[in-house]
């Protein structure tokens, strides 16, 4: 399906964008980096969006992950990220 394909190229770019600007940032240091962390925030904020776009058919054929039951862990979990990096780096929403 073109909506799953096109789903799951927006969680990688994201994914790898992420990757890409914190680098070799420490924790403290991306928490300090107001910019890279309000960057990150988003491109995570797109990853649980792309993965809420997910037909049920994708996400029975392509388990989330080991030991995760089902998508909606990742969703969550990608929801609570979002969450704790506004919080950690006293970001607001």
């Amino acid at each position: 399906m073109r909506r799953d394909t096109d789903s799951v190229a927006d969680i990688v770019i994201a994914a790898r964008r992420a990757i890409r600007y914190v680098g070799s940032m420490s924790r403290a240091e991306l928490q300090d980096d107001e910019l890279t962390s309000s960057a990150v925030v988003m491109q995570t904020a797109i990853i649980g969006e792309a993965t809420t776009r997910l037909s049920d058919e994708f996400r029975s054929a392509h388990p989330a992950g080991p030991g995760a039951r089902s998508w909606e862990p990742a969703i969550s979990s990608s929801t609570r990220t979002t969450a704790l990096i506004l919080l950690k780096s006293g970001g607001s929403l």
